[in-house]
C-alpha cells in the first residue's frame, strides 16, 4: 500500500477486478463522498440553489475521475479523502458563486489583501472556517456579535474593520464581514440577490489538483526558476477555475508573499498593490508592461507552461 494513503481508499486501490473495483468505488461515492457533498454544498450555499443537484453531479464525475487515476497509480496519494472531497465541493460552489457574482468576488479579494497585509489584522482557518480579527486574536475561534452597517465604509476599509473589531471585541468569521461590506456597499451583479456566503475561503481552485502541500511549494519554486519574461507574462495572467485572478490566493495559502510575487514580475510592491483588483491583466496590457506584442506575451505564457509540466513530469 502507498505511503501517505487514507486508509479509506485502500480498497479501491487494491482492487484486481471490475467488480471489487465497481464495489469499493460505490462504497466511496455514496456512504463518505455524498454526505460530505452535501454538507459541504449547505454550508457554502445554503438550501435555496436549484442549482444544488447540478453542483453535486459535477462534484461526483471529478470524483469518479479522480479515483480512477488513483487506482491505476497516475496520481498522487489523498491522505485524506474526507477533506479532498470538501474542497473539491467548496471550489465548485465557489466557481459557481463568482459566476453569478463577480462584483462580490472582487470586494471579498480587496479585504482578503487588507487582513494579511495591514499588521494591525489578521485572517485564519479554524477547521474549515475562515476566520478575521485583530492580530493579537490570531487562531482564536470566531465569536458571532451583531454588526453595525454605519461602521463600514468600502472607501475606508482599513478603519472601517478596526471600527467593527473594536466594538465586537473578538474575532469573526470572514464570510460575515464580506456580507456587511457588500450589503452596505450596494454590491451586486445585475437583479442577482446577495448571498451570505464567501466567495474565497479556501486554496486557489487554480492549484487545487495539487493534492499535497509539498507539491504546490514545488511548482512555485520552479516558477521561481523561470525566465523574468516568462514569468511576468505567467503570473500576471495567472488565472483560477472560475476565471478571477490566482495571484491574491497565492499569499493566503502562503506559497508567496506580495513582495516576492511583486519581486517575480519586477515591479514595486506598492504598484502591485494598486494593480491587485484588475488582475489577471489581460495579454495587451501585460506587452505594454514588457514592451513587447500581444502575441510575444502568449508566446512567453506557453513556453513557461511548457516548461513547467517538463519540470513536474519529471519530478
Amino acid at each position: 500500500m502507498r505511503d501517505g494513503l487514507d486508509p479509506q481508499l485502500e480498497s479501491l486501490v487494491a482492487a484486481r477486478d471490475d467488480l471489487a473495483r465497481a464495489t469499493a468505488l460505490e462504497s466511496l461515492l455514496t456512504e463518505i463522498a455524498d454526505p460530505v457533498i452535501r454538507r459541504s454544498l449547505f454550508h457554502r450555499l445554503g438550501a435555496r440553489e436549484p442549482e444544488l443537484d447540478d453542483i453535486r453531479g459535477g462534484v461526483m464525475l471529478r470524483l469518479m475521475r479522480k479515483l480512477d487515476e488513483l487506482q491505476r497509480g497516475v496520481s498522487e496519494p489523498i491522505a485524506s479523502f474526507t477533506d479532498y472531497v470538501a474542497i473539491v465541493t467548496f471550489h465548485a460552489a465557489d466557481d459557481f458563486l463568482r459566476r453569478k457574482q463577480p462584483q462580490r468576488a472582487l470586494l471579498s479579494n480587496r479585504i482578503r489583501y487588507l487582513l494579511t497585509h495591514d499588521t494591525r489584522f489578521a485572517l485564519w482557518h479554524i477547521e474549515r472556517d475562515l476566520v478575521c480579527g485583530l492580530a493579537k486574536w490570531r487562531d482564536k475561534p470566531p465569536r458571532p456579535r451583531p454588526l453595525d452597517p454605519a461602521d463600514a465604509n468600502e472607501r475606508q476599509l482599513g478603519d472601517s474593520l478596526a471600527r467593527i473589531f473594536a466594538r465586537t471585541g473578538a474575532p469573526l468569521a470572514f464570510h460575515d464581514i464580506v456580507a456587511l461590506f457588500a450589503a452596505t456597499s450596494n454590491v451586486a451583479d445585475g437583479n442577482t440577490p446577495l448571498e451570505d456566503a464567501d466567495l474565497r475561503e479556501l486554496a486557489p481552485s487554480a492549484f487545487e489538483q495539487l493534492e499535497s502541500k509539498q507539491t504546490a511549494e514545488h511548482l512555485w519554486r520552479e516558477i521561481e526558476e523561470l525566465p523574468a519574461r516568462q514569468r511576468t507574462a505567467l503570473l500576471l495572467n495567472l488565472r483560477e477555475a472560475g476565471g478571477g485572478s490566482a495571484i491574491p490566493l497565492l499569499t493566503s495559502t502562503g506559497l508567496a508573499t506580495a513582495e516576492q510575487i511583486a519581486d517575480l514580475v519586477g515591479i514595486p510592491p506598492a504598484e502591485l498593490a494598486s494593480i491587485w483588483n484588475d488582475l489577471p491583466l489581460d495579454d495587451n496590457t501585460i506587452a505594454s508592461r514588457l514592451g513587447a506584442t500581444r502575441q510575444q506575451v502568449i508566446n512567453l505564457r506557453k513556453c513557461a507552461r511548457e516548461r513547467l509540466a517538463r519540470r513536474l513530469s519529471k519530478r
